[in-house]
């Protein structure tokens, strides 16, 4: 089952399907608000504690099997939540791009982190109405065929659902803390890049001081969407660690 992030939608994480199971089923999700998908009637749907029981209720009524989770960005942020609230149905995660919450809100206080976390920050105030310059959004795909899917995605999207994760979930205050989050109790694998612009390495690193021995870090060249621009080395390293 695979969850996307911002901005982004399903189809950006077929090639990594297609490379870690190529003969079995495939889920797909798109997170509410995207791609035509329907947005929740007030801003407050969109807060983690309202989808994750929403993902909890999807992964029941689409798979009789437990599934293998994987998150990308957003999508990686409800795996996390997902995985510390034990949530059923889900063999194992994989959460790409997306710190641990604890370690993140903890990196607030760190200025390069705080500094890199402009850009949500700007989404979480930005007045409304929401104006969105989606043509730039859309343009990290080097691709030229997914760039222009993903503008169109982008277009049937919900622009208050956009930045409405941010300005309902995102930490906007440098002396905040996530204390007694207990860790998952089935296999979960963090991958980055090392040079994502947006998520320090430190910050993801920071997993090991809140997670427990089920967490696994990797880390792979590239920024922060390894998930369609590096898939031959994420398929590699989440087969190695599901092989192990």
């Amino acid at each position: 089952m695979f969850l996307h992030g911002i901005p982004d939608f399903w189809a950006s994480l077929l090639p990594l399907a297609e490379k870690l199971n190529p003969s079995g089923q495939n889920i797909f999700l798109d997170l509410p608000g995207f791609n035509g998908s329907q947005s929740p009637d007030r801003l407050t749907g969109l807060r983690i504690d309202r989808v994750v029981p929403a993902l909890q209720l999807a992964i029941s009524r689409l798979s009789r099997e437990p599934v293998v989770f994987v998150g990308h960005d957003w999508g990686g942020v409800f795996a996390w939540w997902l995985w510390l609230t034990r949530a059923t149905g889900i063999d194992r995660f994989v959460t790409i791009s997306a710190p641990h919450p604890a370690a993140f809100v903890k990196s607030m206080s760190d200025d390069v982190q705080w500094t890199m976390s402009g850009y949500a920050r700007n989404l979480a105030t930005m007045p409304e109405p929401i104006d969105l310059d989606l043509p730039a959004l859309a343009s990290w795909p080097m691709d030229a065929a997914h760039r222009e899917a993903l503008l169109e995605a982008l277009q049937r999207s919900d622009p208050n659902a956009i930045a409405g994760y941010y300005r309902m979930n995102y930490p906007l205050a440098r002396n905040y803390e996530i204390s007694g989050v207990p860790g998952g109790c089935v296999p979960l694998l963090l991958l980055y890049g090392r040079s994502d612009p947006y998520v320090a390495e430190t910050t993801f690193l920071g997993a090991l001081d809140f997670a427990n021995d089920k967490l696994e870090v990797g880390a792979i060249d590239g920024g922060h969407f390894i998930h369609l621009l590096q898939v031959p080395e994420v398929a590699a390293a989440v087969k190695k660690w599901m092989d192990e």
